[in-house]
């Protein structure tokens, strides 16, 4: 920014998405570039309750276009025993030619926690990259929680022989990809599979799911509502539709849910197919969240995935059962920060937010993955 720019920092209207997606395509999409159908997915039709959206969209413009955005997405959140809105702060961007100026930014932000006494929002939590998290600690009042648990598996062998011998024939690549997935669908499958549970895979979450949902909201004081509208939302609605989700049951009665993705991805592992665990929500009869993850690897191994992946804080219920499954934590491959900020003072208490016990998060909180 040169000294005789200026910037007006401002409320989201109708429109500014076109130059928000334009400038989001511009600097965070590599691969591909997102739609504005995704857009309107993400901030206009999300089903938490809000009173205006531009409530949660702040933008910054310069020499007469937007140059900048910072966003909160709104959460309907359990909060002990009632529903709080929160927002998690996502697409916090600003165009390189006006980086130089921080102001921007803390004004940028100094706008949208205003923003937010006009929603009634209680608190903010997310997951900053390690620049953020120094900014938030030092300048925005972020206060931790801890470090989400970093759990994975291998499921093939193909992928150490591709990055050490790219140079083999490629139908020498396909036998070798075929050999591993044998050895691992045996591997996985060693263990037998208990006889009175059934995995299915299901395209919508309906009032039976809902029923699932009720008893395990009850197992954390702290975690996003993930009721069948907000599922069905966030996983079956999104233009790109790229989940699968898998139930499991007792007799009639549903005891688990799983939500998986397949991502080309070199966060965690450089080059390799990934499996992400995006969601895991199950009652706690036993060996339900390990046949769903058992569901889950096979699934992986037959899209030629070389790894799967989930976050976890350590204290959840479900770490068990993906340490059943054959995951480790390796909390070498990336480390995912938690923080939180308070807003409403009065009617959140401080001591339940910063105990990492009463959380359930996993991928699928985060800026829609």
């Amino acid at each position: 920014m040169t000294e005789q720019s200026t910037y007006t920092v401002r409320k989201y209207k109708d429109g500014d998405e076109i130059e928000i997606n334009r400038l989001f395509n511009e600097i965070l999409c590599k691969d591909r570039h997102r739609t504005l159908d995704e857009w309107r997915w993400k901030m206009k039709e999300n089903p938490a309750k809000v009173k205006d959206i531009a409530n949660y969209i702040t933008v910054v413009e310069a020499d007469g276009k937007v140059i900048g955005q910072y966003a909160n997405w709104p959460v309907d959140f359990k909060y002990k025993d009632e529903i709080v809105k929160v927002g998690h702060p996502i697409e916090n961007f600003i165009h390189p030619d006006y980086r130089l100026s921080f102001d921007v930014q803390l004004d940028m932000f100094n706008r949208q926690y205003e923003a937010t006494s006009e929603e009634d929002v209680s608190f903010g939590f997310g997951f900053p990259n390690q620049v953020a998290y120094l900014i938030g600690k030092r300048f925005l009042g972020y206060k931790d929680i801890g470090e989400l648990a970093t759990l994975s598996t291998r499921l093939s062998f193909l992928f150490p022989v591709k990055r050490r011998f790219p140079f083999l024939p490629k139908v020498l690549f396909s036998l070798i990809q075929q050999m591993s997935e044998y050895f691992y669908k045996i591997k996985i499958n060693l263990t037998k599979r208990q006889s009175d549970i059934s995995v299915e895979e299901v395209v919508e979450f309906n009032s039976e799911y809902d029923e699932l949902w009720n008893k395990v909201k009850d197992y954390y004081p702290l975690l996003a509502v993930r009721d069948g509208v907000y599922m069905n939302w966030r996983y079956l609605k999104k233009p790109t539709r790229e989940y699968k989700i898998f139930f499991a049951r007792k007799g009639a009665e549903i005891k688990g849910c799983i939500v998986l993705k397949i991502i080309d991805d070199s966060t965690y592992f450089w080059g390799a197919r990934v499996g992400l665990i995006m969601e895991l929500l199950c009652l706690k009869d036993a060996g339900i969240p390990v046949e769903l993850l058992k569901t889950a690897l096979n699934y992986f191994v037959s899209g030629g995935v070389d790894f799967s992946v989930a976050v976890l804080l350590k204290d959840d219920i479900l770490l068990n059962g993906f340490l059943n499954a054959g995951f480790a934590i390796s909390d070498n491959i990336y480390k995912h920060r938690m923080v939180y900020k308070i807003y409403d003072e009065k009617g959140i208490d401080e001591n339940v937010l910063k105990d990492s016990r009463n959380w359930h998060v996993m991928f699928g909180d985060f800026d829609p993955l």
